[in-house]
């Protein structure tokens, strides 16, 4: 592969889209073609897929459901989107991405985390980003933040206060099981503060990432 896949993640409130805004303005200034992603979303499946969930209109879905449908979004994704960008050699912003079943699915909801990242594996093989930044936050202020932008809170938004410490945890846990790829970011700090920070980490990472690429093809 030739391009370079960024993931944002994080309990509600930590400011992903600011983000994955900012990054898509600083990378495509400097003539990176940039493709955004959205889990689930970034298909026309995707798309009815997160209508269907976050909506609510089959309140009678079963956890176990959630993460069959939440993988086969995630598969449709990978194929339609992702990998023909990453063989083009273009940029990839992915707002979530198979963290979030496990944070979500997994510790908040109980599932067993070795069935969450089985339905992953079953979806994605062995295929992962090369880098995810978890956007860490308490979750009481991601709710205030979310809840002050819209006036209507989504499936999950309306978790209890519990849930979203659980997913919390659930990130930092996974960020804990793998260093190398994930980056924990305090997002409590002034959004520009935030941005900036990742820029930097990946103004390096990238560099680091082609170096490796030259080497291989020389």
């Amino acid at each position: 592969m030739k391009g370079y896949m960024v993931v944002i993640e994080g309990v509600n409130g930590g400011g992903k889209g600011m983000v994955i805004e900012g990054l898509e303005a600083h990378f495509a200034q400097q003539g990176r073609d940039v493709v955004l992603s959205k889990e689930p979303g970034a298909t026309r499946f995707g798309l009815r897929l997160r209508k269907m969930i976050l909506d609510n209109e089959y309140p009678e879905l079963f956890n176990e459901s959630k993460l069959l449908l939440f993988a086969a979004a995630r598969a449709q994704n990978l194929r339609e989107v992702i990998l023909p960008a990453l063989q083009a050699d273009k940029l990839i912003l992915c707002d979530r991405w198979a963290t979030s079943s496990v944070s979500f699915q997994g510790y908040a909801e109980g599932l067993p985390i070795e069935v969450v990242k089985a339905a992953n594996q079953v979806a994605l093989g062995p295929f992962q980003p090369d880098i995810v930044f978890i956007l860490d936050i308490d979750p009481q202020i991601g709710i205030e933040r979310t809840r002050a932008r819209n006036a209507e809170a989504d499936v999950f938004e309306q978790k209890p206060i519990d849930y979203h410490r659980r997913a919390r945890s659930g990130y930092l846990i996974q960020a804990q099981e793998d260093p190398e790829r994930f980056v924990v970011i305090d997002a409590s700090q002034p959004p520009e503060v935030v941005l900036a920070q990742i820029i930097a980490i990946l103004e390096v990472r990238m560099k680091a990432a082609q170096q490796d690429r030259n080497l291989l093809s020389a």
